[in-house]
């Protein structure tokens, strides 16, 4: 009888300090989604304008993960870019054959196709999708290239769960620019990246249910795309939060996982499991980011979390120095007397042409500022990439540096 009488002092507390009424204290597991819902409503609106982020952006549902699909495919259309190597052409005729496509001989003996794979990561409950191709013979280019018609299956499966087919786009990274283009001339070819990779959108289209299993042993799992302790522990006590009145337990299992419990024979009628996921991906939870680097080799793209810091050190790369001092650097102003130096801390990072040699920067410089800087020499993104590769080695940049192949 206490333990009851203080199980309810402890609910109407938690309530209390949403701002909830006492008619929504406990969800019976018999009440209807409407009641469940008008319960949710506060919720949302409490957490509405808060810089936290909600918790179905920071996971997926163990269950309904995404599918990694893949096949080779082969592209028509190629204007002499296609394949021309003996092994490639074979391949080419073989793969065909299966997938009762006719290519003529003067398609083949002009370079007007090309062997390619073809990959995709689909949702569970998606039709249709875009996927990727790339040439695996040796041809030059696969722009104003068509997809022909092809399978896709589950890496080391053989079963086909969908298709795909369409033209190609190269994408941002491969164009040809025209008398516009300004800086080259007038009909110039420019190319970015690689022209033997591109993509379909919404090429693919699913022909065969993925099976989910969003529920086990009264249990539903959430996966952190960005696994961190921290944020797994927040997600778990913003779940208890709401839920744990209503018998719902949630336990962070590790960095990457949050197992929810749910109390036996509840949320079994139709909807009802659907609304309770929506309705948890819909709270919010603080999230704690680990420090990250990431490096498109391909574009030379450089993307990094905020406040990754330098610690002292040097490094020399394609003519320029760059040291990190933990001691204040002399720096000369206007305004200050002839002859004399003032030490000063150095908030802003800037470089003469005269001193494009050599750059100096105080310990605990943002990362982003030497990037700008760095920009602001001219230096080419090749370069950049190598500075911070070589920092990090260093141990000058307390960061995870994540390379995306070329």
């Amino acid at each position: 009888m206490k333990a009851t009488k203080l199980s309810s002092i402890l609910c109407l507390l938690l309530l209390l300090t949403h701002g909830l009424s006492a008619r929504t204290i406990y969800r019976a597991p018999e009440a209807s989604i409407d009641e469940f819902e008008e319960r949710m409503e506060p919720m949302r609106r409490h957490h509405a304008t808060g810089r936290a982020i909600k918790i179905r952006d920071l996971t997926e549902l163990v269950g309904e993960e995404l599918l990694k699909l893949s096949g080779f495919g082969i592209v028509t259309g190629l204007n002499g870019s296609g394949d021309s190597s003996e092994a490639a052409v074979k391949m080419l005729v073989t793969i065909a054959e299966k997938q009762g496509i006719r290519l003529s001989e003067d398609d083949i003996g002009n370079k007007n196709v090309a062997l390619v794979t073809i990959s995709a990561e689909i949702d569970p409950h998606h039709r249709h999708f875009d996927v990727a191709v790339k040439s695996v013979g040796n041809a030059k280019s696969l722009q104003y290239g068509f997809l022909e018609g092809a399978t896709l299956h589950p890496i080391g499966s053989s079963e086909v769960y969908a298709v795909a087919s369409g033209a190609l786009a190269l994408g941002a990274r491969y164009y040809e620019a025209g008398a516009a283009a300004g800086a080259v001339g007038g009909g110039a070819s420019v190319t970015i990246g690689h022209p033997t990779s591109a993509f379909v959108l919404n090429g693919g289209q699913l022909i065969k249910e993925i099976p989910t299993q969003r529920i086990e042993n009264n249990k539903i799992t959430f996966f952190i795309k960005h696994p961190n302790n921290r944020t797994a522990s927040n997600i778990s006590d913003s779940i208890n939060r709401y839920f744990m009145p209503l018998g719902v337990n949630a336990q962070p299992t590790n960095a990457s996982t949050v197992t929810v419990r749910i109390p036996k024979n509840s949320y079994t009628r139709d909807g009802e499991l659907t609304r309770l996921i929506a309705d948890i991906g819909d709270l919010p939870a603080e999230i704690s980011r680990k420090a990250t680097i990431t490096i498109d080799q391909g574009s030379g793209v450089i993307a990094m979390t905020e406040g990754v810091k330098m610690e002292p050190g040097s490094i020399a790369v394609a003519g320029l120095t760059v040291t990190v001092s933990s001691d204040i650097t002399p720096v000369t102003r206007q305004g200050i007397a002839d002859g004399e130096t003032a030490f000063i801390d150095m908030p802003e990072l800037e470089v003469s042409e005269a001193q494009a040699n050599f750059l100096q920067l105080p310990a605990g410089t943002d990362l982003r500022k030497v990037q700008e800087t760095l920009n602001a020499l001219k230096l080419a993104p090749t370069s950049i990439i190598s500075v911070f590769n070589a920092m990090h080695k260093a141990g000058m940049i307390h960061a995870e540096i994540v390379l995306i192949p070329r």
